[in-house]
């Protein structure tokens, strides 16, 4: 009976091993053919865009921007969470890409040759001289606004004090809210806009706010004022908490260029869409005509800080065709965008073209996306899927994103 029982034993424990070599044996062969097929040397272009994806050759992983350089043009880098956060939490982004990093969970950018033409000028400007004034143009839908992103990351790495405008011809329909200026006659101040820029100003500069110091008195009121040696800290907080002075952001921007003449702080001054600050608005006066931005308080303060009077700063500025009413977007050209009066405040100026993707750039957006789970259609992942969408986008940025979500 003893005997019959081992034997039992003896023979559960066998199989128990013998299945056990059987899925050992099993993982081992699809690990060796897994091995095989990456190591392997393929035939077709799609087989290389998946050993390509597998090696995650279009990202790198050099997330300081100061430190990118043309061997980096095409691949993706990822800005830091804090980054973000500082940088571009409150409206620096559109909004498009602001759900497309949600839906990501990163915030990825990538490196392009009219960003590091911008840094490398930044890099060796002489900042004893009137501002240097760079406008990026192009196409619509080729990357500008994430070309600017690129150049507002390495600022902020650098330390510099951040001055940034996001689409101001949005203010021209979007405005809410009007009232009446309280520091000039006449001018028209939009208040909820102004205090949803002093927050993304308030966002981005917050450890430097301390340090600049009014250098005048400023009357709000009879009873309000604010003495000289107030901090920027304390004047943004006012306006915060007093919209109907939120319009006068002029005052901060005149202390800002101040602070940077006397050496204190660098500027970056970052416009998306800066046409945008001419032309007329959807406010209308007593005689139902639209009112020309040259009435409303922040243009006329944005206006102000793009002129080179002052120095140790750069002024960067996206002319956008989309900017333009629908009329006037023929051509992409800055000085078809900007119209005679603009283009007299802003020359002389250096402009950066930006082009639609390249080969390898269109090529490393398609691996991002697939990567990212954006482009799911089996068939879009193959050498003539890929070269489909590279047809029907046109090498247009824009275009491919809407294209790969549809996919």
């Amino acid at each position: 009976m003893q005997s019959l029982r081992k034997l039992a034993t003896s023979s559960l424990v066998w199989n128990r091993l013998e299945c056990k070599l059987q899925t050992s044996i099993a993982t081992t062969a699809a690990a060796a053919t897994a091995a095989a097929t990456i190591s392997g040397k393929y035939s077709t272009l799609a087989q290389q865009f998946l050993e390509a994806n597998q090696k995650k050759q279009f990202r790198t992983q050099i997330q300081d921007p100061e430190k990118h350089t043309k061997q980096h043009v095409g691949l993706y880098y990822t800005i830091p969470d804090a980054d973000v956060k500082k940088c571009f939490e409150t409206k620096g982004l559109s909004i498009v890409y602001q759900k497309q990093c949600q839906l990501f969970r990163e915030t990825s950018i990538m490196v392009r040759q009219p960003a590091l033409e911008i840094i490398d000028y930044i890099k060796n400007a002489n900042y004893d001289h009137p501002v240097l004034r760079l406008m990026l143009y192009g196409e619509r839908g080729v990357g500008k606004t994430l070309t600017l992103a690129h150049v507002i990351h390495f600022c902020a790495m650098q330390k510099w004090f951040l001055v940034h405008v996001h689409w101001p011809s949005m203010w021209k329909k979007a405005w809410r809210e009007i009232s009446m200026s309280t520091f000039k006659p006449g001018r028209i101040d939009f208040p909820l806009i102004a205090v949803d820029w002093l927050k993304l100003f308030k966002s981005q500069n917050e450890v430097f706010l301390q340090d600049i110091k009014t250098t005048s008195k400023y009357i709000w009121s009879k009873r309000e004022s604010a003495e000289e040696g107030t901090t920027l800290s304390e004047l943004i907080q006012f306006g915060l908490a007093r919209p109907r002075y939120a319009s006068d952001v002029g005052i901060i921007l005149k202390e800002v260029k101040k602070s940077a003449s006397e050496k204190k702080h660098r500027v970056l001054v970052a416009v998306d869409g800066v046409n945008g600050l001419w032309g007329t608005t959807s406010v209308k006066d007593e005689n139902y005509d639209y009112i020309s931005c040259d009435k409303i308080s922040l243009f006329h303060n944005f206006r102000k800080i793009l002129k080179n009077d002052w120095s140790n700063g750069i002024v960067a500025g996206i002319v956008d065709i989309v900017a333009n009413p629908s009329d006037q977007r023929e051509k992409c050209t800055p000085h078809y965008l900007l119209q005679k009066e603009a283009f007299e405040l802003l020359e002389p100026f250096i402009p950066v073209y930006v082009p639609e993707y390249n080969d390898k750039e269109i090529l490393s957006c398609l691996d991002y996306y697939i990567d990212q789970l954006w482009l799911q259609n089996p068939k879009a992942k193959t050498e003539e899927g890929k070269k489909e969408l590279i047809f029907l986008s046109n090498h247009n940025p824009m275009q491919l994103c809407k294209i790969c979500a549809s996919c």
